[in-house]
């Protein structure tokens, strides 16, 4: 009876760590999609990923002229768009223009050391005791937003900060092997 009992407990910790990681999977799509000051992406189709895709040359000339450092650079065919994916300074970066060299966004992926110091500041000023995972910063219509993720010992927090307001759009609870000793 106990090793049913304890069995039954294993699968209903292991159904919510599943559960939980499923969750991570979407948070960045989440954040994206929250709040009252949401930014939206286009929706998009991708096509010709497999196909030679010919710039023009004012898009060409865009994008070389902002992101000269650019390297491992990968163009494809979104709608009546192109998307970039590239690294610069170390850092994984997306960006998205319209045919004729419109940037309509810009995504670059990574860790607290790209923070800058204020947003770095303000994090930890709140949440002095969360170790800052990961971060992506999107650029849109003159807008600097940085999306954040925080853990500790017992939470998963996504922050999103943007002109100085910070905002934390989601909040897991993390599934640790301690919780169910402890549950137990």
């Amino acid at each position: 009876m106990i090793k049913k009992y304890c069995i039954t407990l294993k699968r209903i910790a292991m159904k919510k760590l599943v559960i939980s990681l499923t969750g991570g999977l979407f948070f960045y799509l989440s954040l994206i999609n929250s709040s009252n000051a949401q930014v939206i992406l286009p929706e998009v189709t991708v096509t010709g990923s497999n196909s030679y895709i010919t710039l023009n040359e004012k898009l060409y000339k865009t994008f070389n002229h902002i992101f000269k450092e650019a390297s491992d650079i990968k163009w494809y065919g979104v709608d009546k768009n192109f998307v970039a994916k590239f690294m610069m300074n170390e850092q994984k970066n997306q960006v998205a223009f319209t045919k004729n060299g419109t940037m309509i966004y810009h995504l670059t992926y990574g860790f607290e050391k790209n923070l800058p110091k204020d947003v770095r500041a303000q994090v930890k000023r709140r949440y002095f005791d969360y170790t800052i995972m990961s971060v992506v910063n999107l650029k849109q219509d003159n807008r600097n937003i940085w999306l954040i993720n925080l853990h500790d010992a017992v939470n998963i927090i996504g922050l999103r900060v943007e002109d100085g307001s910070m905002d934390e759009m989601e909040k897991y609870f993390k599934q640790t092997n301690e919780a169910v000793a402890a549950y137990k």
